[in-house]
């Protein structure tokens, strides 16, 4: 039987999750290196079927990556690097898509569904501000099959938009600390000393902010009892789920991991476990759907694969480094630095540039320069900010386009909206506290 180059692309992508589990596991690089090579050639295979804007961007970086290269020649570390970094940040995609899978079959689920429709009409926006926050830090986008159902297509026109907002909301809000999102993975990788923490510490607070903002402006009402009976059916959900949070937070410290290698270790083996204390008939039509579902992440694999190889190739190129710094004046960073960052990458979203972009080059660039876990913490949070913009209000957003389609709600609504407003609102909070930091200035 013949294979197509699709099938053999997402068997590369499995061998590529396999192989960083196990060369993250027992520390060789040489394994790692293999699976950046592989998920290479995988990608090359499926080319011709990337969408046009994914292949613009991914010749435009291959071309940027090219070019730098050739101007600053002898960069092997640089190509290693991005190879390595590609390969587990690959295999974090290919997680993601296994915990979708293994939380969207868990029985509680459908409790869930039961306990929305007994929660009364005036305190039901909280519900769903705090579901789809909690199922949306782990699933992301992928928590929109779930509530989409629920809150959708039986809905007013009206009552859509005001859903949509309020999940558009709450699943972007969660890239200020989740670390099953791409935001914080990125960050974490590009900022390594960085504690895992410390920055979801720091972002719970921040989402704390933006929820009381979202109390205070009247758009939404929690209640002690719409919580309750929102979290109580999630729960057996959301109690495992801190296993592997707390190894990602864990390993990194005792064994010197990457927070993101972290994540692409302890996601696969963990599903693999908890699936197997669900029902064990459930371990291979998971694993099968989760393989099948790989065509779905090969344009973002792809692009996010040519971006971090462009950011690594950045990073271990001296001479580029310290002319772009000369030239800004980017000698010994501070929040005026930190803050254009954020504006640039926020002002690039809102182009239609995907925050992957502009991101991992403002990291590579400001992100060795920063000095100390204060100023580090500081940039990492507004490096999210803008992320959380671009996400949120701006069409260069995958959640944004996909919560439109999924509540049949045209984009300039969702663009145009209170989200806006809170997202100005909580900048100026963010960039405010920043400025007044110690550690900043």
């Amino acid at each position: 039987m013949s294979v197509s180059r699709a099938g053999i692309a997402r068997m590369a992508l499995a061998v590529c999750t396999i192989l960083v589990v196990f060369g993250v596991a027992f520390g060789i690089d040489a394994i790692i290196l293999a699976a950046g090579v592989i998920e290479i050639a995988g990608l090359l295979l499926v080319l011709p079927r990337l969408r046009k804007l994914t292949l613009a961007y991914v010749f435009g970086l291959v071309g940027a990556s090219v070019a730098l290269l050739l101007i600053f020649p002898g960069n092997l570390a640089g190509v290693t690097a991005g190879l390595k970094d590609a390969a587990v940040f690959a295999a974090f995609m290919a997680s993601v898509i296994i915990m979708r899978n293994t939380v969207s079959r868990h029985p509680a689920l459908a409790g869930m569904r039961e306990e929305f429709g007994r929660i009364p009409a005036n305190d039901r926006n909280g519900g769903i501000y705090v579901a789809s926050h909690a199922l949306g830090s782990v699933m992301t986008f992928g928590s929109l099959a779930l509530m989409a159902p629920l809150f959708g297509a039986d809905n007013t026109a009206d009552q859509r938009r005001a859903n949509a907002l309020i999940i558009l909301r709450s699943i972007s809000l969660a890239v200020f600390w989740s670390p099953f999102t791409v935001a914080v993975a990125i960050v974490l990788q590009r900022m390594p000393e960085l504690p895992a923490w410390m920055l979801v510490t720091a972002g719970v607070a921040t989402v704390g902010v933006a929820t009381l903002l979202g109390i205070l402006r009247g758009e939404i009402r929690i209640t002690p009892n719409s919580v309750t009976r929102v979290l109580s059916p999630i729960l057996p959900i959301l109690g495992p789920l801190l296993l592997p949070v707390a190894a990602i937070f864990v390993l990194p410290t005792l064994f010197g991991l990457s927070s993101l290698a972290a994540v692409a270790l302890v996601l696969p083996v963990f599903c693999l476990g908890w699936l197997i204390v669900i029902d064990p008939s459930l371990v291979e039509p998971t694993v099968t759907l989760s393989v099948g579902q790989f065509d779905y992440v090969f344009d973002e694999v792809a692009f996010f694969t040519c971006s971090i190889m462009l950011a690594d190739i950045i990073a271990h190129s001296p001479g580029l480094v310290t002319l772009v710094s000369d030239t800004l004046a980017i000698h010994d960073p501070s929040f005026i630095h930190f803050a254009l960052a954020a504006i640039a990458i926020a002002v690039a979203c809102s182009l239609g540039i995907h925050m992957v972009v502009p991101a991992s080059i403002a990291l590579a660039i400001i992100g060795p320069q920063v000095q100390g876990v204060g100023q580090q913490l500081g940039f990492a949070i507004m490096v999210l900010f803008a992320w959380c913009f671009g996400a949120m209000v701006t069409m260069s957003s995958v959640v944004m386009l996909s919560t439109a389609n999924a509540f049949q709600v045209p984009v300039r609504q969702l663009i145009r909206s209170p989200n806006m407003s809170l997202m100005l609102t909580l900048g100026a909070i963010v960039f405010a506290v920043a400025a007044a930091t110690g550690a900043l200035t």
